[in-house]
C-alpha cells in the first residue's frame, strides 16, 4: 500500500470522527433530541470504524453494528479500529452474516466481537445465514434485533 493511500485513510477516519462529534454537539443544543439516549449505528464500513467513534465519544450509550468487522487493509496504528476495541465499553450488538465476503465471520467478525471491551452480558453477536447484503435476506429480523437492543440499553423512544 502506498503512503498516499494510508494517509487518505487517516484523513477519512479523522474527518468522519470530527463530523460525528460536531453533529452530537449540535444535537445537544436541541430541546427535541434526547442526548442521553444517543446510540451509534454502523453498517459495513461504519461498523468497522465504530470502535474509534464509540470508544472516544462518552455520550454514546449503546452501539449497533451491522455486517462490520476487522478491516483487512493496512492502516496507521493511530486509526486502526482494532486498537480501540477494548475501549468500547458501551453495550454493543453485532449483526453479522455467515457468508459475508467483505468481513468474513471467522476472520473479521468474531475476532472483532471477541475483543470488544463491553462486559460479556452487554454484548451480543447475532449471525444470519446471509451474505454482506443481510438486509435483503433478513431485514425484519435485523430491524427487530436493533430496536430490542436500543429499547433495552437506552430506553424506548419517547
Amino acid at each position: 500500500m502506498t503512503e498516499h493511500h494510508s494517509q487518505r485513510s487517516l484523513w477519512q477516519v479523522l474527518g468522519l470522527y470530527l463530523d460525528m462529534r460536531r453533529s452530537i454537539d449540535y444535537a445537544a443544543t436541541r430541546n427535541d433530541i434526547s442526548i442521553d439516549q444517543l446510540s451509534y449505528l454502523g453498517i459495513s464500513w461504519g461498523g468497522a470504524v465504530a470502535p474509534i467513534m464509540v470508544a472516544t465519544e462518552p455520550r454514546i450509550r449503546a452501539a449497533v453494528l451491522i455486517v462490520g468487522g476487522l478491516l483487512m487493509q493496512e492502516t496507521q496504528p493511530v486509526v486502526d479500529p482494532f486498537h480501540f476495541l477494548p475501549r468500547v465499553r458501551q453495550p454493543t450488538i453485532m449483526l453479522s452474516a455467515r457468508y459475508d465476503s467483505f468481513y468474513p465471520l471467522e476472520t473479521a467478525g468474531r475476532p472483532f466481537f471477541n475483543n470488544l471491551g463491553a462486559p460479556p452480558d452487554q454484548r451480543k453477536l447475532v449471525i444470519y445465514d446471509a451474505n454482506h447484503g443481510v438486509f435483503g435476506y433478513a431485514r425484519n429480523a435485523v430491524v427487530q434485533e436493533t430496536l430490542d437492543w436500543l429499547d433495552r440499553y437506552v430506553g424506548p423512544v419517547k
